[in-house]
């Protein structure tokens, strides 16, 4: 059998797309994002104090969908975590609020968290202020 050369290669390739574009068949579509993949690279980047990735895939998280409940309020108490870390604690409380209605029954676990940020998060969720943000950036354990 004779070897086949990468022009002609090219050229049945070349073909197959302009015969898809003519024909209307189209490749199959990009699956969505997956929340729950995301979710973890975002809890991963603030493992990492790398908040401008862990709010963007936090972010993706949420809006991709498909998260449970419990998924929905760590990506939410996370967001809180960057807003800290960012000194924005009115977002913070916004988010840690959010977890909570989420929900209502996730908590923090304080041996993973720090217990500062775990104290206003019990705060934000109550309805009261979650008080003065730590001085310095957020650190994970």
């Amino acid at each position: 059998m004779a070897r086949l050369g990468w022009s002609w290669v090219a050229r049945m390739l070349l073909g197959c797309l302009v015969w898809g574009g003519l024909t209307g068949v189209a490749a199959a579509p990009l699956p969505a994002a997956d929340g729950s993949r995301l979710l973890r690279q975002g809890e991963e980047h603030c493992q990492f104090s790398e908040w401008d990735q862990a709010q963007l895939a936090l972010k993706q998280a949420l809006a991709a969908g498909g998260l449970s409940p419990t998924q929905r309020a760590r990506a939410y108490f996370h967001l809180g975590l960057v807003a800290e870390a960012r000194g924005d604690q009115a977002e913070a409380e916004v988010r840690y609020a959010q977890a909570k209605a989420a929900d209502p029954g996730w908590r923090p676990d304080p041996g993973e968290f720090p217990p500062d940020a775990v104290a206003r998060f019990d705060r934000a969720a109550a309805g009261g202020q979650a008080g003065p943000a730590a001085t310095g950036p957020v650190r994970l354990p």
